[in-house]
């Protein structure tokens, strides 16, 4: 018969082979987390991205900014998408194996600063995509673009048509960025147009106003004991932060941007208001403070507001545009972009860029 010391033996044998093993298991599943984690890394994440179905073709946008070394392979029944984003230089990949056949000769895609949107011709036109993988399995890295989705079953009109025009559309403007930027020339115009819509509408103010009332038709003047500097300073400031509030909430390189940019850049001009009107009326626009001039013909201090808008508002763009949320652009793409003319880089593939700011890359 075992004796109680025998029993005790066993069981401590028992346990230490029980947890032997169990230390075993762990390491060789720490193991197989580190080499799933290095093939991740060497293979890279995969790019958010948004598709739409039309009658000929579908499109596919890849939500990645600033991306460089862009790589799209199409295949009969697939497709990879490949690139470098960011200044850490994260690498993304996707391959789809897709729900119908395409043609690879006939399929395109185009890179902006925000994405790389990809025109899937497909091989079977008329057909309807229910959905754009071939497996049923919901992917985390893929949405609907509901803004653009739409029943096409009636429509007539040619997609890849429509994605060249869409590209040559941005060629004339001369930048990707047509929301954002534009050249010299177009912006002279913009301007002009500004100051002519100005001056109609004070025009039609004057014209309906009784005289008793009409007074100087909310003329902006400088507030007394407020020196021309201060004054210029004041509208500097005012127009800077306008200007500022305005890239942020419409910059569509922004994926995590929330709310109503209508709302916030209301309430950036109400804040203006409440801050300028004890200083100088709170200007912000040239246009706003020339057609009351013109109309009442008192020109006393104007140029305070001329000077102090345009100097804060070019502050405000170099501000975003080099601090808060730069772009990877060299010397020769930003003057491309002045001039109205198209950057030199190719199609999918980038030139190398000057060096990066910083990018803070929104989460998806």
């Amino acid at each position: 018969m075992r004796t109680q010391n025998d029993e005790a033996k066993l069981h401590s044998d028992i346990m230490a082979e029980s947890g032997a093993k169990e230390a075993s298991v762990n390491k060789l599943t720490e193991k197989q987390a580190v080499k799933g984690d290095a093939l991740a890394s060497n293979s890279g994440h995969p790019a958010t991205a948004k598709w739409y179905d039309r009658r000929d073709s579908v499109f596919v946008e890849f939500c990645v900014e600033d991306s460089k070394d862009v790589q799209v392979k199409f295949d009969g029944t697939k497709f990879d998408f490949s690139c470098v984003s960011g200044t850490d230089n994260i690498k993304h990949q996707n391959t789809v194996d897709l729900f119908e056949e395409i043609d690879p000769k006939g399929s395109k895609h185009r890179r902006t600063d925000r994405s790389v949107l990809c025109c899937l011709r497909k091989a079977e036109a008329g057909k309807s995509w229910p959905r754009l993988t071939k497996d049923k399995t919901k992917n985390n890295w893929l949405s609907v673009d509901f803004t653009n989705w739409r029943d096409w079953e009636d429509d007539s009109e040619e997609d890849l048509s429509s994605f060249d025009k869409f590209s040559e559309m941005m060629n004339r403007m001369g930048n990707e960025d047509v929301d954002e930027e534009m050249s010299m020339f177009r912006a002279f115009f913009y301007m002009m147009a500004q100051c002519l819509g100005a001056l109609a509408g004070a025009a039609v103010l004057y014209g309906v106003t009784p005289n008793n009332m009409r007074g100087n038709l909310a003329l902006n003047t400088l507030q007394p004991g407020i020196g021309l500097g201060m004054a210029t300073t004041m509208e500097v400031f005012l127009t800077m932060q306008l200007v500022i509030c305005v890239f942020a909430v419409t910059d569509e390189r922004r994926n995590g941007r929330m709310g109503s940019a209508a709302l916030a850049i209301g309430f950036s001009v109400l804040m203006g208001h409440l801050l300028g009107m004890f200083y100088t009326g709170a200007g912000m626009n040239p246009a706003r403070s020339f057609a009351p001039a013109v109309m009442v013909r008192n020109f006393v201090n104007h140029w305070v507001y001329w000077v102090g808008p345009m100097i804060g508002g070019g502050m405000g763009a170099l501000v975003y545009d080099f601090m808060l949320f730069p772009r990877m652009r060299g010397l020769s793409e930003r003057l491309a972009t002045l001039k109205g003319i198209q950057p030199p880089e190719s199609d999918g593939h980038q030139e190398t860029r000057g060096e990066p700011i910083e990018l803070k890359t929104q989460a998806l």
